[in-house]
């Protein structure tokens, strides 16, 4: 089991270094809007720190989702930063992911410290988001 458990992390943290690189590398390319270079920084950083947190609270913590929620909400950060593309395509899957990072977000806040929502109130919260 610890095995496996340890396999998944290095994939997960391979699949968020690939993306960072893949967001630096358009970054450097030019293949962002103008105005956003920062912006696209700052946001490739804070996925990368959620997903680092996520894995290492997973790690500490296994029978609590809080750390799947974090590692998911710095993916989602990760998918909406596409609507700062240049290019039609990646472009409209960002626009169609951007909200993601902020439901995740919300559900992980409500649902905090073990991961899970308890009331039909932070449930209602969260699908609202």
């Amino acid at each position: 089991m610890e095995k496996r458990a340890r396999a998944f992390g290095l994939a997960i943290s391979v699949a968020a270094s690939a993306w960072a690189a893949f967001g630096v590398i358009a970054i450097e390319r030019g293949e962002i809007r103008d105005n956003t270079n920062t912006v696209a920084v700052l946001t490739i950083l804070a996925g990368l720190s959620f997903v680092g947190a996520g894995l290492v609270a997973s790690r500490g913590r296994p029978e609590r989702l809080t750390g799947a929620l974090m590692t998911g909400t710095g993916f989602a950060l990760f998918a909406g930063t596409l609507v700062d593309a240049n290019r039609s395509v990646p472009f409209t899957v960002g626009l169609a992911l951007s909200p993601l990072a902020t439901a995740v977000l919300a559900h992980l806040i409500l649902a905090f410290p073990d991961g899970r929502l308890h009331s039909g109130l932070e449930r209602s919260l969260a699908v609202a988001a």
